[in-house]
């Protein structure tokens, strides 16, 4: 700990008290507002991502999508499908099949072969989408820039 963020003073005997001092204050907030400038900056980076697979994938055909993967990055996508006018026809996710998702119902991945899609796009960050057997035969798109 850096020296003069935070006073000690003794209560009793056994007890300590601590307290943010103004230097630890002005400290804690440089701190907050670093981690949210990193944090809108990535926001903004996945944004871009998205949006241009979305527009590759449009201009290569796809209008109808499927979502597979509940996450904050399926939130973004969700967003910007609405944005460029794609449809979001299914959204679905082996861990939360059945719960409900952005006033939807979130199915099971064996109903992306029946609902008519053009193509899946993986949500999961820390997975190669090439890496699900459950969607094998459909055509699958990633966040790849």
């Amino acid at each position: 700990a850096h020296k003069g963020f935070i006073q000690v003073r003794n209560l009793d005997a056994r007890r300590l008290g601590y307290s943010i001092t103004p230097k630890g204050m002005q400290e804690k907030s440089r701190l907050a507002y670093r981690y949210m400038e990193r944090t809108v900056g990535f926001y903004k980076q996945l944004r871009y991502r998205v949006k241009h697979n979305l527009l590759q994938a449009r201009t290569s055909g796809v209008r109808r999508v499927a979502i597979y993967g509940i996450n904050d990055v399926a939130e973004v996508v969700f967003l910007t499908l609405q944005e460029l006018g794609m449809e979001l026809v299914v959204v679905a996710s082996p861990r939360h099949a059945g719960e409900s998702w952005l006033g939807r119902t979130v199915l099971g991945p064996e109903a992306l072969r029946s609902v008519g899609i053009d193509a899946v796009l993986v949500t999961d960050l820390n997975r190669i989408p090439d890496s699900y057997p459950e969607l094998e035969g459909l055509k699958v798109l990633g966040l790849d820039a």
